[in-house]
């Protein structure tokens, strides 16, 4: 594994079982759920480009990726979903700039994303979250 991907999965969130040795399949996944959460989606290289920036061959990762039930764009697609959460619920954003940070060409793209993961726009659910 590359420097940049060896030092971006230490810094994974998720904690780590003393028992468990951290390059065990289940904390690579986990891990990898991690870094693609931090990615700039602005500038996504696909998966071929994130495999390789982790120092793995695209087959490789597929195949793990299968090995536990997923697939990469069920991996960024809950990653960006998150990450769209978060920025629609601090609210220092505009929806458009949220749009462009998590890689959508267009506000129209971003908004029917939403309605698919939340069940309404960006505006509606901004609103929504601002009432809690």
């Amino acid at each position: 594994m590359s420097f940049p991907a060896f030092w971006l999965m230490q810094q994974s969130k998720f904690e780590r079982n003393e028992a468990t040795e951290a390059d065990s399949p289940i904390q690579k996944v986990l891990d990898l759920a991690y870094l693609v959460s931090v990615i700039d989606y602005s500038a996504w290289p696909g998966l071929d480009g994130f495999a390789k920036f982790i120092g793995l061959h695209s087959k490789t990762l597929q195949r793990e990726l299968t090995r536990h039930d997923t697939t990469g764009a069920e991996l960024v697609g809950s990653a960006k979903m998150r990450q769209a959460e978060q920025w629609l619920t601090e609210g220092r954003l505009s929806i458009t700039k949220i749009g462009k940070n998590l890689g959508y060409k267009n506000l129209s793209a971003f908004t029917r994303t939403c309605r698919r993961w939340f069940g309404s726009s960006p505006c509606r659910l901004r609103h929504d979250l601002d009432g809690r």
